[in-house]
């Protein structure tokens, strides 16, 4: 039995020169979503630290002792009366300024999402470095959950500690995956785009560059 050879329609079509190959349209959709798991964890977590405000105090407080031991001076000598109350001011603000710099992390790394749509190299290999950092430190948040990390640690470290905040709650489990996710969602995310089409695509990136280089030449 002979089988009809393919009409032109039904054959696959080649990419055009410029056209963003699907791997990396899916690494686009797989960043995207790791932007909006970092965004739900850093609120999640921010919440989190804010419902302990005692020890949210207690970590400010030994902080600016700290700092003002370097300089040789007491906590009151350091902030004189006033000492409880701006303890009591920089334990409020802590976890939101915590929030802030998450989310400039976020903005950051949606940027290079958007410069990587570009064909900018040097946002993919920023990606990579960052899809790295995630993968990682999901593996380190399971096989911390699974060596009980944070149950007997100290309750000011377990104010940070991912898992430990409120000590084992749903709201940790729920913290602790999402941060998971991220590394489950980006490392795909990092593959899509040193596929080979992809890397074909990025290398179309460099030839206008050096024909304009050359004019200006």
């Amino acid at each position: 039995m002979r089988f009809a050879p393919l009409k032109d329609s039904e054959e696959k079509k080649e990419r055009r020169p410029g056209q963003r190959p699907q791997d990396v349209e899916t690494s686009i959709l797989l960043w995207i979503i790791v932007a909006v798991l970092s965004v739900l964890q850093q609120i999640l977590t921010t919440v989190q630290i804010a419902r302990h405000p005692d020890r949210i105090e207690k970590y400010v407080k030994a902080v600016l002792t700290a700092g003002a031991e370097d300089e040789g001076r007491s906590l009151e000598e350091q902030f004189g009366v006033d000492a409880p109350a701006q303890i009591e001011m920089y334990a409020r603000i802590t976890p939101w300024i915590m929030l802030v710099f998450g989310l400039l992390i976020v903005a950051f790394m949606c940027f290079m999402v958007y410069k990587m749509s570009q064909q900018k190299r040097w946002a993919r290999m920023v990606l990579n470095f960052g899809g790295a950092y995630l993968t990682v430190s999901a593996i380190f948040t399971v096989f911390g959950v699974m060596s009980g990390n944070g149950a007997n640690q100290d309750p000011l470290r377990m104010l940070f500690t991912p898992g430990a905040i409120d000590g084992g709650s749903i709201l940790d489990f729920i913290n602790i995956s999402l941060i998971v996710l991220q590394g489950i969602v980006a490392a795909p995310g990092v593959y899509g785009m040193f596929k080979k089409d992809s890397n074909e695509w990025f290398m179309e990136g460099l030839v206008p560059r050096r024909k304009a280089k050359k004019k200006d030449d």
